[in-house]
């Protein structure tokens, strides 16, 4: 057969088809293949009948790329904005993607597979609803298989314009997080409008000059706060500061960290790095790199309540996945090698993922160990690990990706 064109693989595993003849032979090779052999020399692939479950990459990619290889993802949000295009823009970093929607270069919609860009956590972070009530209507939704939206209206939780500055809010927070990504792959394919749940119209460029304005201010604030395990610490309460900014002062008489502020305040996390990063630079906080656990910032309560929103996570998937017992099948294998003095004799899950939290810091105080606080923090620590593990076989990649993230921050939280 004459040459009548080439394919390139790069280092980063992209395939690329060059010549126009070779593309014609090609298409009527349309389909998904499997890689099934590599030699020096020659790369075989096999067709498969199964198609990607991600229903974008059902149509041709128009464009695609390395966002480190542009610059980041301003420049290609920027591209697709100016050239008013219309279609699907996705970014994946890992096993994360986001999308973004655009009609004529104005956002209509986007998408997103971390659990901080679902609508309950947007509810909880912006102060729409309490976390015990968002946990009741997602398991609520879980056994009738309907949207929470759905639900918050017909149950006069939300009203419908309510929820569409939530669902709106949703949007712009995916949006601007995008805009942080510095490394990862990006795609563009036509677009699956029906899909979407929340057609909106937003102004794209407007939104891309805050949120390029949210990412340089962010770079400056992570300088002074890398994370939301740091402690901050008032330094001095004299001057004058507006009520958002004493608000915090005063919550933070007993030193916390910037996680408890984001949670307790809920109005954004960008709203409080702004505000911690004015009040740092002003000199009445200062952060304090040393361990929450060591200097005992953290109560057993609020040690048993954070790693119980991991584990009520885990319990989340298993339902999704028909895996109910994960939990307290990790528990069996955790207490069959874990040299353990009876701090877990009697706890166990409940239907909601939550150990037993008065049992456990019942047990934990008839110890008397040295340090409750400590010794409870890495027990909790090996028993979630030893959850992750065991649900490695049921996970989707999704999820143990986003599971081992949550695992690496409270484990460097509670050995820092």
């Amino acid at each position: 057969m004459e040459n009548s064109g080439f394919i390139k693989i790069d280092r980063t595993g992209r395939t690329l088809v060059f010549g126009d003849s070779l593309k014609r032979s090609l298409c009527h090779q349309a389909g998904y293949y499997s890689l099934e052999g590599v030699s020096h020399d020659r790369v075989s692939f096999t067709r498969v009948p199964s198609i990607p479950r991600h229903g974008e990459l059902r149509e041709p990619i128009i464009f695609q790329g390395d966002i480190g290889g542009i610059g980041s993802t301003i420049e290609v949000v920027n591209f697709a904005i100016s050239a008013r295009l219309t279609g699907q823009l996705t970014f994946t970093r890992g096993e994360v993607r986001k999308s973004v929607f655009f009609k004529a270069g104005e956002l209509t919609a986007a998408r997103s597979n971390h659990l901080d860009d679902r609508l309950s956590e947007v509810l909880f972070r912006f102060g729409a609803l309490e976390r015990e009530a968002i946990d009741r209507a997602e398991e609520i939704c879980a056994q009738s298989s309907q949207p929470l939206g759905n639900y918050l209206i017909r149950n006069n939780v939300l009203s419908q314009g309510q929820l569409y500055l939530y669902f709106k809010k949703q949007v712009e927070e995916i949006f601007f997080s995008i805009l942080m990504w510095i490394q990862g792959e990006f795609y563009f394919t036509v677009s699956h409008f029906d899909e979407n749940p929340t057609p909106l119209k937003l102004n794209a460029q407007q939104l891309l000059l805050e949120g390029v304005k949210r990412a340089d201010e962010m770079k400056r604030y992570r300088d002074k706060v890398a994370n939301g395990s740091v402690m901050l610490e008032v330094v001095h309460e004299e001057g004058e500061l507006n009520d958002e900014l004493r608000a915090i002062l005063s919550y933070l008489q007993t030193p916390r960290s910037m996680r408890h502020l984001i949670e307790y305040f809920r109005v954004g996390e960008f709203n409080i790095y702004q505000r911690v990063f004015q009040l740092i630079n002003g000199g009445w906080l200062k952060v304090n790199n040393e361990s929450i656990i060591e200097n005992h910032k953290l109560t057993l309560n609020e040690l048993v309540m954070l790693f119980n929103r991991t584990f009520s996570m885990i319990q989340q998937f298993a339902n999704q996945s028909g895996a109910r017992e994960s939990l307290t099948t990790g528990l069996e294998v955790f207490l069959k090698f874990y040299q353990q003095d009876g701090v877990f004799e009697g706890v166990s899950f409940d239907d909601r993922g939550r150990l037993g939290q008065e049992s456990l810091i019942r047990n934990l105080n008839a110890l008397d160990k040295a340090d409750n606080l400590i010794y409870l923090g890495q027990a909790l620590c090996e028993l979630l690990y030893i959850q992750i593990f065991t649900a490695r076989t049921w996970l989707s990649q999704e999820e143990h990706s986003q599971l081992q993230d949550v695992y690496e921050e409270i484990s460097s939280l509670i050995s820092a």
